[in-house]
Protein backbone atom coordinates (compact mmCIF):
# COMPACT_ATOMS: atom_id res chain seq x y z
CA UNK A 1 0.00 0.00 0.00
CA UNK A 2 1.65 3.33 -0.88
CA UNK A 3 2.70 5.59 2.00
CA UNK A 4 0.53 8.84 0.39
CA UNK A 5 -2.93 7.76 -1.69
CA UNK A 6 -2.52 10.56 -4.18
CA UNK A 7 -5.77 10.59 -5.66
CA UNK A 8 -7.91 10.17 -2.42
CA UNK A 9 -5.07 13.40 -0.64
CA UNK A 10 -7.08 15.43 -3.76
CA UNK A 11 -10.23 14.94 -3.46
CA UNK A 12 -10.25 15.15 0.33
CA UNK A 13 -8.87 18.89 -0.04
CA UNK A 14 -9.82 19.68 -2.97
CA UNK A 15 -13.61 18.75 -3.30
CA UNK A 16 -15.49 21.56 -1.81
CA UNK A 17 -16.20 24.73 -4.02
CA UNK A 18 -18.53 27.95 -4.02
CA UNK A 19 -21.54 26.09 -5.67
CA UNK A 20 -21.39 22.85 -2.97
CA UNK A 21 -21.02 25.48 -0.31
CA UNK A 22 -23.92 27.63 -1.53
CA UNK A 23 -26.10 24.13 -2.14
CA UNK A 24 -25.60 23.15 1.26
CA UNK A 25 -26.77 26.60 2.90
CA UNK A 26 -29.92 26.51 0.79
CA UNK A 27 -30.38 23.12 1.72
CA UNK A 28 -29.94 23.65 5.56
CA UNK A 29 -32.51 26.96 4.97
CA UNK A 30 -34.84 24.73 3.91
CA UNK A 31 -34.81 21.69 7.07
CA UNK A 32 -34.39 24.90 9.53
CA UNK A 33 -36.80 27.28 7.97
CA UNK A 34 -39.20 25.89 5.64
CA UNK A 35 -41.06 29.15 5.34
CA UNK A 36 -38.13 30.53 3.27
CA UNK A 37 -39.29 29.37 -0.41
CA UNK A 38 -37.82 31.80 -2.42
CA UNK A 39 -34.45 31.85 -3.85
CA UNK A 40 -34.19 33.85 -6.46
CA UNK A 41 -30.48 35.38 -7.67
CA UNK A 42 -32.01 39.13 -6.65
CA UNK A 43 -33.29 37.99 -3.54
CA UNK A 44 -31.82 39.82 -0.71
CA UNK A 45 -31.33 36.18 1.30
CA UNK A 46 -29.98 34.29 -1.41
CA UNK A 47 -27.37 37.46 -1.99
CA UNK A 48 -26.71 36.93 1.53
CA UNK A 49 -26.15 33.55 1.08
CA UNK A 50 -23.74 33.70 -1.48
CA UNK A 51 -21.67 36.16 0.46
CA UNK A 52 -21.27 34.11 3.13
CA UNK A 53 -20.65 31.12 0.62
CA UNK A 54 -17.77 33.19 -0.84
CA UNK A 55 -16.41 33.97 2.10
CA UNK A 56 -16.22 30.15 3.26
CA UNK A 57 -15.12 29.38 -0.18
CA UNK A 58 -12.35 32.19 0.53
CA UNK A 59 -10.78 30.31 3.90
CA UNK A 60 -11.40 26.75 2.49
CA UNK A 61 -9.16 28.51 -0.49
CA UNK A 62 -6.77 28.76 1.81
CA UNK A 63 -7.24 25.55 4.09
CA UNK A 64 -6.64 23.69 0.85
CA UNK A 65 -3.37 25.08 -0.15
CA UNK A 66 -1.82 24.85 3.32
CA UNK A 67 -2.85 21.21 3.04
CA UNK A 68 -1.82 20.51 -0.25
CA UNK A 69 1.76 22.14 1.17
CA UNK A 70 1.95 19.35 3.90
CA UNK A 71 2.11 16.71 1.26
CA UNK A 72 5.27 15.55 -0.97
CA UNK A 73 3.05 14.09 -3.42
CA UNK A 74 0.65 17.53 -4.03
CA UNK A 75 3.05 19.96 -3.09
CA UNK A 76 3.58 23.05 -5.76
CA UNK A 77 5.74 25.39 -3.86
CA UNK A 78 10.18 24.55 -3.93
CA UNK A 79 9.92 25.88 -0.52
CA UNK A 80 7.29 23.50 0.51
CA UNK A 81 9.60 20.10 -1.03
CA UNK A 82 13.06 21.35 -0.03
CA UNK A 83 11.56 21.55 3.83
CA UNK A 84 10.15 18.13 3.51
CA UNK A 85 13.41 16.85 2.43
CA UNK A 86 14.87 18.06 5.26
CA UNK A 87 12.27 16.28 7.71
CA UNK A 88 13.38 12.94 5.95
CA UNK A 89 16.70 13.27 5.87
CA UNK A 90 16.67 13.94 2.06
CA UNK A 91 19.38 16.00 0.18
CA UNK A 92 18.16 17.49 -3.11
CA UNK A 93 21.07 17.35 -5.82
CA UNK A 94 22.36 20.54 -7.22
CA UNK A 95 23.58 20.56 -10.46
CA UNK A 96 25.97 18.77 -12.30
CA UNK A 97 29.29 20.50 -13.86
CA UNK A 98 30.08 18.72 -17.27
CA UNK A 99 33.58 17.96 -17.62
CA UNK A 100 35.75 18.00 -20.73
CA UNK A 101 39.33 17.41 -22.10
CA UNK A 102 40.63 20.82 -23.96
CA UNK A 103 43.68 20.56 -26.02
CA UNK A 104 45.33 24.03 -26.39
CA UNK A 105 48.02 23.87 -29.58
CA UNK A 106 51.09 26.29 -29.92
CA UNK A 107 51.61 28.88 -32.18
CA UNK A 108 55.69 28.71 -32.43
CA UNK A 109 56.67 25.28 -30.94
CA UNK A 110 60.14 26.71 -29.65
CA UNK A 111 58.88 28.57 -27.16
CA UNK A 112 56.53 26.59 -25.16
CA UNK A 113 53.38 28.17 -23.25
CA UNK A 114 51.64 28.20 -19.70
CA UNK A 115 47.66 27.95 -19.41
CA UNK A 116 46.68 29.04 -15.91
CA UNK A 117 44.21 27.32 -14.06
CA UNK A 118 40.58 29.35 -14.15
CA UNK A 119 41.37 29.51 -18.03
CA UNK A 120 37.93 30.30 -19.60
CA UNK A 121 36.99 28.56 -23.05
CA UNK A 122 33.67 28.72 -24.85
CA UNK A 123 31.82 26.88 -27.35
CA UNK A 124 31.67 28.77 -31.16
CA UNK A 125 28.54 30.09 -30.19
CA UNK A 126 29.43 31.26 -26.60
CA UNK A 127 26.49 29.85 -24.98
CA UNK A 128 28.49 27.64 -23.05
CA UNK A 129 31.94 28.18 -20.92
CA UNK A 130 34.64 26.01 -19.50
CA UNK A 131 37.13 26.71 -17.18
CA UNK A 132 40.66 24.68 -16.67
CA UNK A 133 41.04 22.59 -13.26
CA UNK A 134 45.02 22.66 -13.38
CA UNK A 135 47.54 24.61 -14.89
CA UNK A 136 48.63 23.62 -18.32
CA UNK A 137 52.43 23.78 -19.31
CA UNK A 138 53.42 23.05 -22.65
CA UNK A 139 57.17 23.07 -22.85
CA UNK A 140 59.56 24.17 -25.63
CA UNK A 141 59.67 21.58 -28.56
CA UNK A 142 55.95 20.49 -27.94
CA UNK A 143 52.92 21.25 -29.97
CA UNK A 144 49.71 20.54 -27.72
CA UNK A 145 48.96 20.19 -24.23
CA UNK A 146 45.85 18.55 -22.53
CA UNK A 147 43.91 19.29 -19.88
CA UNK A 148 40.34 19.04 -17.99
CA UNK A 149 37.46 21.64 -17.80
CA UNK A 150 34.26 21.94 -15.69
CA UNK A 151 31.22 24.23 -17.01
CA UNK A 152 31.52 26.01 -13.76
CA UNK A 153 33.17 29.07 -12.62
CA UNK A 154 35.98 28.53 -9.13
CA UNK A 155 35.09 30.84 -6.55
CA UNK A 156 38.54 30.69 -4.60
CA UNK A 157 39.54 32.05 -0.75
CA UNK A 158 36.06 33.70 -0.08
CA UNK A 159 35.75 35.18 3.13
CA UNK A 160 32.81 34.52 4.85
CA UNK A 161 33.37 35.85 8.25
CA UNK A 162 34.66 34.95 11.92
CA UNK A 163 33.39 32.32 13.95
CA UNK A 164 31.23 33.98 16.62
CA UNK A 165 31.82 30.93 19.41
CA UNK A 166 28.36 29.95 19.54
CA UNK A 167 26.75 26.31 18.51
CA UNK A 168 25.55 25.58 14.87
CA UNK A 169 26.71 28.90 12.72
CA UNK A 170 25.41 29.21 9.53
CA UNK A 171 27.20 31.45 7.17
CA UNK A 172 26.21 31.75 3.58
CA UNK A 173 28.05 32.00 0.29
CA UNK A 174 28.13 34.70 -1.95
CA UNK A 175 27.52 33.16 -5.25
CA UNK A 176 24.88 30.38 -6.97
CA UNK A 177 24.27 27.91 -7.62
CA UNK A 178 26.67 25.42 -5.90
CA UNK A 179 27.45 22.45 -7.98
CA UNK A 180 28.83 18.51 -7.96
CA UNK A 181 31.67 17.69 -10.23
CA UNK A 182 31.05 13.62 -10.97
CA UNK A 183 34.22 13.48 -12.96
CA UNK A 184 36.41 15.10 -10.35
CA UNK A 185 34.88 12.55 -7.70
CA UNK A 186 32.66 15.43 -6.39
CA UNK A 187 29.49 13.44 -7.56
CA UNK A 188 27.31 13.33 -4.47
CA UNK A 189 28.05 16.25 -2.47
CA UNK A 190 28.80 19.81 -3.92
CA UNK A 191 32.15 20.95 -3.86
CA UNK A 192 33.43 22.71 -1.35
CA UNK A 193 36.56 23.47 0.65
CA UNK A 194 36.20 25.16 3.91
CA UNK A 195 39.09 26.52 6.17
CA UNK A 196 38.48 27.43 9.71
CA UNK A 197 41.61 29.82 10.79
CA UNK A 198 44.00 27.92 8.62
CA UNK A 199 42.79 24.53 8.92
CA UNK A 200 40.95 22.88 6.27
CA UNK A 201 37.61 20.77 7.87
CA UNK A 202 35.79 18.17 6.21
CA UNK A 203 32.43 17.90 4.47
CA UNK A 204 29.89 15.70 5.43
CA UNK A 205 26.69 14.38 4.58
CA UNK A 206 25.21 15.14 8.35
CA UNK A 207 26.67 16.76 11.07
CA UNK A 208 25.39 13.26 12.51
CA UNK A 209 29.01 11.91 11.43
CA UNK A 210 31.19 14.54 11.86
CA UNK A 211 33.16 12.41 14.61
CA UNK A 212 34.27 10.14 11.39
CA UNK A 213 35.82 13.58 10.44
CA UNK A 214 38.15 12.97 13.22
CA UNK A 215 39.21 15.48 15.88
CA UNK A 216 36.68 14.58 19.02
CA UNK A 217 33.48 15.50 17.88
CA UNK A 218 34.63 16.06 14.58
CA UNK A 219 36.08 19.55 12.43
CA UNK A 220 33.22 19.00 10.33
CA UNK A 221 30.74 21.13 8.09
CA UNK A 222 27.52 20.36 6.01
CA UNK A 223 26.04 22.35 3.26
CA UNK A 224 22.50 23.40 3.50
CA UNK A 225 21.08 24.14 0.04
CA UNK A 226 17.91 26.85 0.41
CA UNK A 227 14.78 26.49 -2.26
CA UNK A 228 16.63 29.48 -4.04
CA UNK A 229 19.59 27.79 -4.21
CA UNK A 230 21.55 29.92 -1.80
CA UNK A 231 24.26 27.56 0.04
CA UNK A 232 25.11 27.72 3.67
CA UNK A 233 27.87 26.31 5.56
CA UNK A 234 27.02 24.77 8.69
CA UNK A 235 29.11 24.21 12.03
CA UNK A 236 28.67 21.85 14.66
CA UNK A 237 27.24 22.27 18.37
CA UNK A 238 30.11 20.47 20.13
CA UNK A 239 28.27 17.15 20.22
CA UNK A 240 27.49 16.68 16.35
CA UNK A 241 30.30 18.00 15.48
CA UNK A 242 33.18 20.86 15.93
CA UNK A 243 32.50 24.56 17.06
CA UNK A 244 35.16 26.81 15.19
CA UNK A 245 36.82 28.74 17.72
CA UNK A 246 36.16 32.28 18.51
CA UNK A 247 36.68 35.04 15.84
CA UNK A 248 38.40 32.27 14.14
CA UNK A 249 38.79 33.47 9.97
CA UNK A 250 36.18 31.07 8.01
CA UNK A 251 36.91 30.77 4.08
CA UNK A 252 35.46 28.86 1.61
CA UNK A 253 36.53 27.66 -1.91
CA UNK A 254 33.78 26.15 -4.20
CA UNK A 255 32.48 26.17 -7.82
CA UNK A 256 28.92 27.30 -8.78
CA UNK A 257 27.19 27.03 -12.62
CA UNK A 258 26.93 23.47 -14.30
CA UNK A 259 23.96 22.35 -15.74
CA UNK A 260 23.36 19.51 -18.78
CA UNK A 261 24.01 21.82 -21.37
CA UNK A 262 27.71 21.03 -20.73
CA UNK A 263 27.56 18.19 -22.34
CA UNK A 264 28.69 19.34 -25.59
CA UNK A 265 29.37 17.29 -28.36
CA UNK A 266 33.32 16.85 -29.77
CA UNK A 267 35.19 19.54 -31.18
CA UNK A 268 32.56 22.44 -29.94
CA UNK A 269 34.63 23.98 -27.21
CA UNK A 270 36.93 26.31 -29.61
CA UNK A 271 36.77 29.98 -28.24
CA UNK A 272 39.60 31.24 -26.26
CA UNK A 273 38.38 34.26 -23.92
CA UNK A 274 41.12 36.10 -23.40
CA UNK A 275 44.76 35.95 -24.71
CA UNK A 276 47.18 33.58 -23.69
CA UNK A 277 51.09 33.67 -24.85
CA UNK A 278 52.15 31.54 -27.83
CA UNK A 279 48.43 29.82 -27.97
CA UNK A 280 47.36 29.07 -31.73
CA UNK A 281 43.71 27.34 -30.83
CA UNK A 282 42.20 24.77 -28.32
CA UNK A 283 38.85 22.16 -28.81
CA UNK A 284 37.79 19.61 -26.85
CA UNK A 285 39.32 16.13 -27.69
CA UNK A 286 35.98 14.67 -25.55
CA UNK A 287 32.36 15.24 -25.23
CA UNK A 288 31.11 16.68 -22.13
CA UNK A 289 29.60 14.48 -19.91
CA UNK A 290 28.27 15.08 -16.09
CA UNK A 291 26.75 17.92 -16.16
CA UNK A 292 22.98 17.79 -15.08
CA UNK A 293 20.37 19.97 -14.03
CA UNK A 294 19.60 20.45 -9.77
CA UNK A 295 16.71 18.16 -9.08
CA UNK A 296 13.45 19.43 -9.74
CA UNK A 297 10.75 19.75 -8.50
CA UNK A 298 8.76 16.74 -9.93
CA UNK A 299 11.94 14.58 -9.17
CA UNK A 300 11.68 15.93 -5.49
CA UNK A 301 7.87 14.67 -5.76
CA UNK A 302 9.24 11.37 -6.69
CA UNK A 303 12.22 10.66 -4.82
CA UNK A 304 11.61 12.37 -1.50
CA UNK A 305 8.99 9.27 -0.78
CA UNK A 306 12.20 6.49 -1.79
CA UNK A 307 14.05 8.06 1.71
CA UNK A 308 11.07 6.89 3.25
CA UNK A 309 10.27 3.05 2.15
CA UNK A 310 14.07 2.23 1.91
CA UNK A 311 15.41 4.38 4.56
CA UNK A 312 18.90 4.44 2.50
CA UNK A 313 19.00 0.94 2.40
CA UNK A 314 18.36 -1.58 -0.60
CA UNK A 315 17.16 -4.65 0.26
CA UNK A 316 14.38 -5.87 -2.22
CA UNK A 317 13.69 -5.04 -5.75
CA UNK A 318 12.05 -1.77 -5.13
CA UNK A 319 14.82 -0.33 -3.21
CA UNK A 320 17.35 -0.58 -5.66
CA UNK A 321 14.75 0.90 -8.64
CA UNK A 322 13.96 3.80 -6.15
CA UNK A 323 17.13 4.77 -4.82
CA UNK A 324 18.89 4.33 -8.65
CA UNK A 325 16.24 6.23 -10.22
CA UNK A 326 16.61 9.12 -7.94
CA UNK A 327 19.70 9.86 -9.90
CA UNK A 328 19.30 12.33 -12.42
CA UNK A 329 21.94 10.44 -14.95
CA UNK A 330 19.17 7.50 -14.70
CA UNK A 331 15.69 6.88 -17.22
CA UNK A 332 14.85 3.68 -16.27
CA UNK A 333 16.63 0.55 -13.77
CA UNK A 334 15.47 -3.25 -13.88
CA UNK A 335 16.72 -5.10 -11.15
CA UNK A 336 16.91 -9.02 -11.89
CA UNK A 337 18.23 -12.35 -9.26
CA UNK A 338 19.52 -15.03 -11.76
CA UNK A 339 20.10 -16.69 -8.14
CA UNK A 340 20.52 -16.54 -4.40
CA UNK A 341 23.17 -13.35 -3.30
CA UNK A 342 23.39 -12.03 -6.97
CA UNK A 343 21.44 -8.69 -8.07
CA UNK A 344 22.11 -7.94 -11.70
CA UNK A 345 20.86 -4.23 -12.25
CA UNK A 346 20.32 -2.76 -15.94
CA UNK A 347 20.55 0.77 -16.37
CA UNK A 348 18.96 2.97 -18.91
CA UNK A 349 20.97 6.08 -18.86
CA UNK A 350 19.36 9.62 -19.46
CA UNK A 351 19.12 10.36 -23.30
CA UNK A 352 19.11 6.53 -24.12
CA UNK A 353 21.52 4.10 -25.38
CA UNK A 354 24.53 1.92 -23.02
CA UNK A 355 25.81 3.84 -19.38
CA UNK A 356 29.18 4.67 -19.24
CA UNK A 357 31.52 2.99 -17.23
CA UNK A 358 31.79 6.42 -15.34
CA UNK A 359 27.84 6.19 -14.58
CA UNK A 360 28.32 2.59 -13.83
CA UNK A 361 31.06 2.74 -11.14
CA UNK A 362 29.23 5.79 -9.34
CA UNK A 363 26.34 4.05 -9.20
CA UNK A 364 28.10 0.99 -7.87
CA UNK A 365 30.36 2.72 -5.29
CA UNK A 366 26.66 4.34 -4.16
CA UNK A 367 25.42 0.52 -3.42
CA UNK A 368 28.59 -0.77 -2.29
CA UNK A 369 27.70 0.92 1.69
CA UNK A 370 23.67 0.50 1.52
CA UNK A 371 23.26 -2.93 0.06
CA UNK A 372 23.21 -5.90 2.04
CA UNK A 373 26.29 -7.27 2.51
CA UNK A 374 26.00 -10.79 1.44
CA UNK A 375 25.10 -9.75 -1.84
CA UNK A 376 27.10 -9.33 -5.30
CA UNK A 377 25.64 -6.83 -7.25
CA UNK A 378 26.64 -6.03 -10.57
CA UNK A 379 25.72 -2.89 -12.54
CA UNK A 380 25.03 -4.02 -16.37
CA UNK A 381 23.95 -2.65 -19.80
CA UNK A 382 21.23 -3.29 -21.21
CA UNK A 383 20.25 -5.35 -23.95
CA UNK A 384 18.33 -3.89 -26.87
CA UNK A 385 16.37 -5.85 -29.02
CA UNK A 386 14.58 -4.73 -32.66
CA UNK A 387 11.24 -5.29 -33.18
CA UNK A 388 10.07 -6.18 -36.82
CA UNK A 389 6.56 -5.28 -38.14
CA UNK A 390 5.34 -5.93 -42.01
CA UNK A 391 1.95 -5.06 -42.31
CA UNK A 392 -0.83 -3.68 -45.27
CA UNK A 393 -3.38 -1.11 -44.35
CA UNK A 394 -6.07 0.24 -46.43
CA UNK A 395 -7.53 3.48 -46.44
CA UNK A 396 -10.88 5.25 -46.80
CA UNK A 397 -11.48 7.34 -49.97
CA UNK A 398 -10.56 10.98 -49.58
CA UNK A 399 -6.99 9.91 -47.96
CA UNK A 400 -3.51 9.49 -49.46
CA UNK A 401 -2.62 5.63 -48.99
CA UNK A 402 1.12 7.04 -49.03
CA UNK A 403 0.53 9.84 -46.47
CA UNK A 404 -1.77 7.46 -44.12
CA UNK A 405 1.26 5.33 -44.42
CA UNK A 406 3.60 7.57 -43.22
CA UNK A 407 1.20 8.52 -40.36
CA UNK A 408 1.24 5.23 -39.20
CA UNK A 409 5.04 4.63 -39.56
CA UNK A 410 5.49 7.22 -37.08
CA UNK A 411 2.71 6.08 -34.61
CA UNK A 412 4.86 3.01 -34.60
CA UNK A 413 7.63 4.38 -34.01
CA UNK A 414 6.85 6.77 -31.02
CA UNK A 415 5.05 3.69 -29.34
CA UNK A 416 8.07 1.13 -29.95
CA UNK A 417 10.52 3.68 -29.02
CA UNK A 418 9.88 4.11 -25.38
CA UNK A 419 12.45 2.71 -23.51
CA UNK A 420 10.89 0.29 -21.24
CA UNK A 421 12.45 -3.15 -19.17
CA UNK A 422 10.66 -6.59 -20.18
CA UNK A 423 8.00 -4.79 -22.03
CA UNK A 424 5.51 -7.21 -24.19
CA UNK A 425 3.88 -6.54 -27.49
CA UNK A 426 1.00 -8.24 -28.27
CA UNK A 427 -0.56 -8.34 -32.01
CA UNK A 428 -3.73 -5.97 -30.25
CA UNK A 429 -1.57 -3.46 -29.52
CA UNK A 430 -0.20 -2.87 -32.98
CA UNK A 431 -3.79 -3.33 -34.36
CA UNK A 432 -5.06 -0.62 -31.89
CA UNK A 433 -2.30 1.33 -32.42
CA UNK A 434 -3.11 1.43 -36.03
CA UNK A 435 -6.72 1.21 -36.15
CA UNK A 436 -6.20 5.33 -34.15
CA UNK A 437 -4.89 6.29 -37.12
CA UNK A 438 -7.22 8.62 -39.20
CA UNK A 439 -8.15 6.66 -42.61
CA UNK A 440 -7.30 3.46 -41.66
CA UNK A 441 -9.70 1.02 -42.21
CA UNK A 442 -8.41 -2.29 -42.56
CA UNK A 443 -5.20 -4.31 -40.82
CA UNK A 444 -3.40 -6.99 -42.06
CA UNK A 445 -0.57 -7.62 -39.69
CA UNK A 446 1.94 -10.27 -41.67
CA UNK A 447 4.88 -10.27 -39.28
CA UNK A 448 5.68 -8.99 -35.39
CA UNK A 449 8.87 -10.64 -34.32
CA UNK A 450 12.09 -9.84 -33.03
CA UNK A 451 15.40 -9.41 -34.18
CA UNK A 452 14.35 -10.93 -37.52
CA UNK A 453 13.22 -14.23 -36.21
CA UNK A 454 11.53 -16.03 -39.14
CA UNK A 455 8.38 -14.24 -40.15
CA UNK A 456 5.18 -14.93 -38.27
CA UNK A 457 2.69 -12.71 -35.89
CA UNK A 458 2.96 -13.42 -32.34
CA UNK A 459 3.66 -11.55 -28.89
CA UNK A 460 7.35 -9.94 -28.57
CA UNK A 461 8.59 -10.28 -24.94
CA UNK A 462 11.23 -8.70 -23.59
CA UNK A 463 13.27 -10.59 -20.51
CA UNK A 464 14.04 -8.59 -17.63
CA UNK A 465 17.24 -7.19 -19.44
CA UNK A 466 15.81 -6.02 -22.46
CA UNK A 467 14.57 -2.84 -24.31
CA UNK A 468 12.53 -3.08 -27.55
CA UNK A 469 13.57 -0.68 -30.14
CA UNK A 470 12.17 0.24 -33.74
CA UNK A 471 13.79 -2.84 -36.09
CA UNK A 472 12.18 -2.76 -39.82
CA UNK A 473 8.79 -1.28 -39.95
CA UNK A 474 7.36 -2.43 -43.34
CA UNK A 475 3.94 -1.11 -44.34
CA UNK A 476 1.95 -1.20 -47.90
CA UNK A 477 -0.95 0.66 -48.27
CA UNK A 478 -3.94 0.56 -50.36
CA UNK A 479 -6.82 2.35 -51.25
CA UNK A 480 -10.24 0.51 -49.70
CA UNK A 481 -11.58 -0.76 -53.02
CA UNK A 482 -15.65 -1.02 -53.42
CA UNK A 483 -15.53 -5.12 -53.42
CA UNK A 484 -13.34 -4.74 -50.67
Amino acid sequence: MPIFDEEFLKTLYTKERFEDVLTYFKDEIKKRFPEWTAFNDDDFGTVLLELFAGIVDMFRFYQNVTAVESFPCLARLRESLVRHAKWFGYIPKPAGAAYVELEFTVDNPLLGANVPRGTKVMTKNESVTFETVDPLVIPPGQVKGVVGAVNATLVEGELLGRSTGERNQRLPLSRKPLVTLPALGHDELPYVRVWVGGEEWTQVRSLAWAAEAGGGPGKAFKVDIEADDTAYIVFGDGIFGNIPPKDAEIVATYYVGGGRQGNVGLGTVTRLVGNLTNIKSVTNITPGSGGSDRESEEELRRNIPSQVVTRGRAVTRQDYKRLLEAFAEVAAVSVYHPRDNVVEIYVLPAGGGKPSNELKKKLANYLENIRMITEDVRILDPTFVEVDIAMKIWTEPGYSPKEVASHVYQVLKENIGTPEFARVIYPSDVYDLVHLVPGVVKVDLDTLTRNKDPSEVEAVVAEPWEILVEGTFAIEAYPLTTEE
